[in-house]
């Protein structure tokens, strides 16, 4: 065996050794990451209710502690929003735009320490905005195209049928 070749065989071991202790390192990193990243993970609920009879649901949606509803919401859809003095404002969804007389309004089923703005059947409308509010694990959020008519006095969000002003 010429030199050369002891030279190569040298090399190429010491590749393999390194290849071999960096993968492993790599593999015991992605593993503590994991586990950290596994007591983060939470599930939450998101449905959207287009006020015209339509619901989607998104159940069990992974999300992670201090994601906001926001934050989950633009995992579930298509979103538009601005950012305003008091927030996020979301003024479309899935296509579905604001007018004059219809606009998004999220609700929360039985979540206490939540400034209601107005609670209907265990479901509370916030007074904040959607980026001021941190899911929770099991939450269940729902968005819905409201029309001015029920601006007042909105209803259950999972109301079905004509919710947007005729």
């Amino acid at each position: 065996m010429s030199k050369l070749e002891r030279i190569a065989i040298a090399v190429l071991l010491s590749w393999a050794l390194t290849a071999t202790i960096l993968a492993a390192s790599f593999g015991i990193e992605v593993q503590v990451l994991r586990k950290k990243l596994e007591k983060r993970l939470i599930h939450v609920t998101v449905a959207i209710n287009y006020g015209n009879g339509t619901i989607e649901w998104h159940n069990n949606t992974p999300a992670f502690l201090g994601f906001t509803v926001y934050d989950v919401l633009i995992l579930v859809a298509d979103v538009r929003a601005t950012q305003g003095a008091y927030g996020v404002y979301v003024y479309a969804i899935n296509g579905v735009y604001s007018t004059n007389q219809s606009a998004w309004m999220f609700a929360m089923k039985e979540r206490p320490g939540i400034p209601a703005w107005f609670t209907v059947d265990g479901w509370v409308y916030p007074s904040v905005s959607c980026d001021k509010v941190e899911v929770r694990d099991g939450d269940v959020i729902v968005w819905v195209y409201l029309g001015s008519k029920y601006w007042s006095s909105p209803p259950n969000p999972l109301t079905r049928g004509n919710l947007t002003d005729p």
